[in-house]
């Protein structure tokens, strides 16, 4: 696997005499029959291990290969329009991590996994909570030295094992927002309270939505979701539920997005986004997916962009120009890099699914300007303009 810049131990300690195996403790009973999975893949790694050893104890070079999620070969799957990954059986599609070659990584790997089958080894009644990196990362700060490290190492089990962080009984701390008549784990997300953090665990039966919602509203930034918390009676008597990633959204967000859509009788996603490359790109990790992720299948193809399109900052130039004080509308030029972004996103896999997307992407690169969201709330009246079109992609 890919190698980080923090992994390896200072030289002073990189004395080999002092590794030892972590040991995993057995179980009093069997584990419950949806954790079998998991503790299988990772005693199958630690019994290669010991029988390395017990072959060769004093000459052994011990090897776990992980795939990298950086390596991950993934495809575009028009049935399912998704990013989907393909198998990873092929040798090249793995990376080993050596012993002693590399003490640090190999033995974060080896206590990640004691951590893991310690968990779902566990027959207590009830079933332990989540784990989340937080937890796994004080639980030897010294030896992993940052959640990043914990994050890539989780992804890369996950990748190997062919299986999800939700399937190892990972979570994170939220960033995404929910606003609407929507109940999860017992907690309201509607009223007089705006809303709050997405709970970094759910599951379809801690969720309830309202009789009369059957749509959500998918928002780029927290300062529109705060915005459009001033038209509560409004959001709510259109029937929806407010989602906001907070930028590129994390994977909590967007399996919640996916709960909503498959399984609460959700029939429709109004995105709103900025009218920039990035703006875009956060719609398409929502619709089609992303890349590194793309082991977690959690594409919601309903998702549709109902604004900032073209068309809106040709409207809204044109009712500013007409007002007599010239065009007044702030649109900022697109830099190299916003460039480089829509250029690469015209080559992207998924883009003959979302051809009215190209058609936005190629008019921002005519026109050579982009646009936030924020613009139209201080040039419009923002509660019409954004319940209008939402009204009109519910319809």
């Amino acid at each position: 696997m890919d190698q980080l810049p923090d992994w390896d131990f200072p030289s002073d300690q990189s004395n080999t005499s002092s590794f030892t195996l972590p040991l995993l403790s057995p179980p009093s009973s069997p584990p419950p029959p949806e954790k079998i999975s998991v503790v299988t893949h990772i005693e199958n790694i630690i019994t290669s291990l010991t029988t390395t050893l017990a072959q060769t104890p004093s000459t052994s070079s011990l090897s776990i290969p992980l795939h990298s999620r950086r390596q991950q070969t993934t495809y575009f799957s028009p049935r399912t329009s998704s990013i989907l990954p393909l198998p990873n059986t092929h040798p090249s599609h793995f990376t080993s991590t050596t012993f002693p070659r590399n003490p640090r990584q190999f033995t974060c790997i080896l206590t990640l996994l004691s951590i893991l089958h310690a968990h779902h080894s566990s027959t207590s009644t009830p079933l332990p909570p989540l784990l989340t990196k937080r937890q796994i990362y004080y639980h030897n700060p010294t030896l992993f030295r940052s959640q990043r490290n914990i994050d890539y190492l989780l992804d890369s089990l996950a990748a190997t094992f062919r299986l999800t962080r939700r399937d190892l009984d990972i979570c994170a701390a939220g960033k995404g927002l929910v606003y609407g008549e929507v109940y999860i784990d017992g907690a309201y997300f509607g009223g007089e309270g705006g809303g709050g953090l997405i709970p970094p665990s759910f599951s379809p039966e801690s969720v309830t939505l309202a009789a009369g919602v059957r749509s959500v509203l998918l928002v780029e930034k927290e300062t529109i979701f705060r915005a459009l918390n001033s038209l509560r009676s409004g959001i709510v008597q259109k029937g929806l539920v407010m989602l906001c990633g907070k930028g590129y959204p994390d994977l909590n967000t967007r399996r919640l997005l996916l709960l909503l859509w498959k399984e609460k009788s959700v029939e429709r996603v109004a995105t709103l986004v900025d009218f920039d490359p990035d703006g875009v790109e956060i719609a398409a990790t929502y619709k089609f997916g992303s890349t590194l992720l793309a082991h977690e299948r959690v594409a919601v193809r309903g998702v549709d962009v109902v604004g900032v399109l073209s068309q809106d900052l040709i409207s809204l130039i044109t009712a500013t120009a007409g007002g007599g004080g010239g065009s007044g509308v702030v649109v900022t030029t697109l830099t190299s890099r916003d460039r480089k972004k829509a250029l690469e996103l015209l080559a992207r896999p998924w883009m003959p699914a979302a051809p009215s997307w190209k058609v936005e992407i190629q008019r921002m690169l005519f026109w050579g300007i982009k646009c936030e969201v924020e613009v139209f709330y201080s040039s419009t009246c923002f509660a019409g303009w954004v319940l209008g079109k939402v009204g009109k992609a519910v319809a």
